[in-house]
């Protein structure tokens, strides 16, 4: 495609599709260049006796790296150490992820 052709858009109609062509080709890019993708997502939840949900936290984990996607809290979960919970649950899945990953080469 000659260089003034490219244009610069914001995909209003059809985002949606686009993400997932965009999402593809990064997926693509990295598989070539660091091997398969080993993705793992962990849900992890803080929640009552009866089952209510008080809160939680959402990990991606893919070839070396983990992130946390998502934090929350209800309002009388906070302050009480849940969330320290939540994140040291999180590091650990997110260590045994990396050397699980070292280990199998």
């Amino acid at each position: 495609m000659p260089k003034a052709a490219r244009k610069l858009r914001v995909e209003a109609t059809n985002a949606a599709a686009v993400s997932r062509e965009l999402w593809n080709g990064l997926i693509r890019f990295n598989r070539g260049q660091a091997g398969p993708l080993r993705y793992k997502r962990a849900v992890l939840s803080i929640r009552g006796g009866k089952g209510r949900l008080f809160g939680g936290l959402i990990l991606q984990s893919y070839w070396k790296e983990s992130y946390v996607e998502l934090l929350w809290l209800s309002e009388g979960a906070r302050r009480l150490g849940y969330g320290r919970r939540l994140m040291r649950e999180a590091e650990r899945r997110a260590r045994r992820h990396f050397y699980v990953k070292r280990l199998s080469g």
